[in-house]
């Protein structure tokens, strides 16, 4: 449950737990950016996790065969998960407000293009790419791909 600041009801009365920062990453269905069919967001204070939010989606577009070679999720996975009016609120009190990383401009796009599409509020978060993250932090590295900033 979220409480009046948005927040989950756990997390503001301990007040311990808060994140210093959230990672979120989504899957699409489709080549439409706002086809998110998979969310997931992790939140971290000093350096460990503090909640871990997943769930697939039903984004009420067809599934592409490209997408699901990517990702392995197909039709029949998102049949009956929750749609997007039913996980906004939850979306927004993990992300609202706080400093959200994303791999890439594709995730905070997605989102964005997700909830206006489904009419709903924009996500209010201060948003940090970790591919620029990354190039400012190794400007000499020979990759800022993921696979290799990992090893």
């Amino acid at each position: 449950m979220t409480g009046a600041t948005g927040r989950p009801e756990a997390e503001q009365s301990s007040g311990l737990d808060v994140p210093d920062f959230v990672v979120v990453d989504v899957e699409t269905s489709c080549s439409r950016v706002s086809s998110i069919c998979q969310i997931g967001i992790v939140g971290f204070k000093d350096g460990r996790e503090t909640f871990a939010y997943e769930t697939l989606l039903d984004p009420c577009e067809r599934f592409s065969s490209f997408n699901t070679r990517i990702h392995g999720i197909a039709a029949d996975h998102a049949a009956g998960a929750p749609t997007p009016a039913d996980t906004h609120a939850i979306i927004l009190s993990h992300l609202s407000g706080r400093v959200t990383v994303s791999l890439s401009v594709f995730d905070k796009g997605a989102l964005a293009a997700f909830h206006l599409l489904h009419r709903r509020g924009p996500i209010a978060a201060t948003w940090l790419n970790s591919v620029r993250v990354a190039k400012r932090a190794g400007p000499d590295l020979p990759s800022h791909r993921l696979n290799v900033l990992t090893n």
